[in-house]
């Protein structure tokens, strides 16, 4: 049986795409220094691209399970997704030059592509909710 798609499972499966392959081909931390060591925003990188890598895996399960249970993918998403938001500068320090690609490039795309993560996953969960018709009703029904 075929599951009817839904806009909002495709915008997020191409939205944790760009994350996942954006922050890692596109809009990427600085680059290696001189002696072949990183800089702390490289490790900030490489954790957004494997954040963006969990949120494809579970948004392109979206479009093969039942609709009741995209609910719990998109409570994840949020999650994920505030995760990756706050990963560069807030949890991982980011160069001391505001000036720096991680600074100027990186930082302000993984908070641009997280929050609409977020905004389609809350509309995707309202739209569900309103959808059901009773907010106690139970999911297996």
């Amino acid at each position: 049986m075929m599951k009817n798609i839904k806009v909002t499972d495709i915008l997020l499966l191409i939205c944790s795409l760009i994350l996942c392959f954006g922050t890692a081909f596109l809009f990427t931390a600085c680059k290696m220094k001189d002696d072949s060591s990183y800089m702390t925003c490289h490790w900030a990188q490489i954790i957004v691209v494997g954040l963006g890598a969990v949120l494809s895996v579970t948004n392109l399960t979206r479009l093969f399970i039942p609709r009741s249970a995209g609910t719990g993918i998109d409570i994840s998403n949020i999650a994920v997704a505030v995760l990756a938001a706050l990963m560069p500068q807030m949890i991982i320090p980011m160069c001391m030059m505001h000036t720096m690609r991680c600074h100027a490039v990186m930082r302000p795309a993984v908070i641009i592509v997280s929050v609409i993560i977020i905004l389609i996953s809350v509309i995707d969960m309202m739209v569900t909710v309103n959808s059901r018709g009773e907010r106690g009703k139970n999911i297996s029904e």
